[in-house]
């Protein structure tokens, strides 16, 4: 669900319908995140950048709408220092399990399966780094739109 989009606008008029929300897409956040790097001054500077301006605009909340976000969440912590910082990625990981027992996908043991349009062995490093889980990635082509 993108900010700009209607969905966004109907889920804050259905439920913060007296909440001052202010959308802020944060450039380069995901792109950081998938090379696997979540820490150290340049990506402090990045999440400063997108993060004061909302604390300048009086943001008492800041919500981390992207399951990629999870993963600075200390340094937008760090960074909005007193605010509160919501990171829904536990729920929606939560949910994707509860999903997958109910319609009969997982058996109760689990299984991770994971393909990239990228390199392979770049896609199994960062996991690894940003997780701790040893995966083998796998290629995969989508299919182009033409």
């Amino acid at each position: 669900m993108t900010s700009q989009g209607e969905l966004f606008a109907s889920v804050v008029r259905r439920f913060a319908p007296d909440v001052t929300v202010i959308p802020r897409v944060c450039e380069g956040w995901v792109p950081m995140v998938e090379s696997g790097r979540v820490d150290g001054p340049e990506v402090e500077e990045t999440v400063r950048g997108d993060v004061v301006p909302l604390l300048d605009a009086g943001a008492d909340t800041l919500v981390l709408a992207c399951t990629h976000y999870s993963f600075l969440r200390d340094i937008v912590a760090g960074v909005a220092e007193g605010v509160s910082v919501i990171d829904p990625a536990p729920a929606v990981a939560r949910r994707a399990a509860e999903v997958a027992r109910t319609s009969g996908c997982d058996d109760g043991a689990g299984r991770l399966d994971v393909t990239t349009t990228g390199d392979p062995s770049d896609t199994s490093r960062v996991i690894e780094r940003l997780t701790g889980l040893r995966v083998d990635a796998e290629p995969v082509t989508l299919p182009s739109d033409g």
